[in-house]
């Protein structure tokens, strides 16, 4: 019991650290400073120019046109923003690391984040009505070893924290290794059980930082949200409002999508015992100049009908396309 209690607050020392860098990141961006190798830099940018092109294919050239100006100015802001944006240079540089080798093998493959960084961390309603912080970016989830999330998360934590004067360089090694026990830890303490269903992060069970995050996310109910984003028409019926610069009508794929949420809701609704009509679409629409890495992938905000057929407690789904695994 007294080893469980320990590897909680390690992981809780963690997280505060994350959720605290997740505040400062916001709040005070940093002028990145320039590489010096040329050699790098011209394969750093032709990299760029490639996965940007590649992601923007399918929009329309004006839009691709805007939306690169865009990505690049946000992406040249700081060092961590274009950390975040390029995470495909991770992959490929870590790929060759010979650590890789090292502290794994054939067996140390399991699912991943993908992209697990310190603004992947974040607060969100669970199934049960509870605030949690967790991870929540799963886009470019898939299978491979596990050091390639572990260390992401490790060099982030690095990059926003210098950026943001957090902490100094003996701070900074002694996260890293708290992190690095707690991950091995965490993950021997759950051999043999279901613990990892288990364990989640509320205002109930976190301090500090973390438990003020949480405290905050709380006091935003999901009126709030729907009334953001929504309006009722004048058949009273619950709409998008798209007089938001994020939001836009859905172009020709709106059948399909209605399709793919059903598919997805039958087994989903029959587990969780949700209402047949839960999923039901009442309306969708393009989300626009949303994410870094991924901005101009095609994306959509989907109001489904919720637990019962009251305006009040419409649900926002998030769609994402989900790109090929590097």
């Amino acid at each position: 019991m007294r080893k469980n209690i320990q590897y909680f607050y390690k992981l809780c020392l963690v997280l505060i650290v994350i959720g605290l860098i997740n505040i400062w990141c916001i709040c005070w961006p940093i002028s990145a400073q320039p590489i010096n190798d040329n050699a790098r830099n011209k394969q750093v940018i032709n990299s760029i120019k490639l996965e940007t092109e590649k992601l923007l294919q399918p929009i329309p050239k004006q839009q691709q046109n805007c939306l690169k100006k865009q990505k690049y100015c946000k992406m040249g802001n700081s060092i961590f923003p274009f950390y975040r944006a390029t995470n495909y240079l991770f992959w490929s540089d870590f790929f060759q690391d010979s650590r890789l080798n090292k502290f794994g093998n054939a067996k140390t493959k399991t699912w991943l984040s993908g992209d697990l960084h310190v603004d992947n961390f974040g607060t969100f309603d669970n199934d049960e009505g509870e605030v949690i912080f967790d991870l929540n970016d799963f886009d470019e989830s898939v299978i491979a070893d596990y050091q390639y999330d572990l260390w992401r998360l490790a060099t982030s934590i690095i990059l926003a924290s210098n950026e943001n004067n957090l902490l100094d360089q003996s701070q900074q090694a002694e996260v890293i290794d708290n992190l690095s026990e707690s991950y091995l830890d965490t993950l021997a303490s759950y051999t043999g059980n279901d613990d990892e269903k288990k364990i989640y992060f509320t205002n109930s069970n976190t301090n500090k930082h973390l438990k003020k995050l949480l405290k905050k996310a709380q006091e935003k109910t999901r009126q709030d949200l729907l009334n953001k984003w929504t309006k009722i028409d004048q058949n009273n019926q619950r709409k998008f409002d798209l007089s938001s610069e994020k939001l836009a009508l859905p172009c020709a794929i709106k059948e399909q999508i209605k399709y793919q949420i059903l598919v997805y809701s039958q087994p989903i609704a029959k587990k969780l015992d949700y209402q047949n009509n839960f999923f039901q679409v009442k309306d969708i629409a393009r989300r626009l100049n949303a994410g870094l890495g991924s901005l101009g992938t095609p994306r959509y905000s989907v109001l489904i009908e919720g637990k019962t057929d009251q305006l009040d407690d419409d649900l926002i789904l998030d769609i994402k396309r989900q790109s090929k695994p590097i």
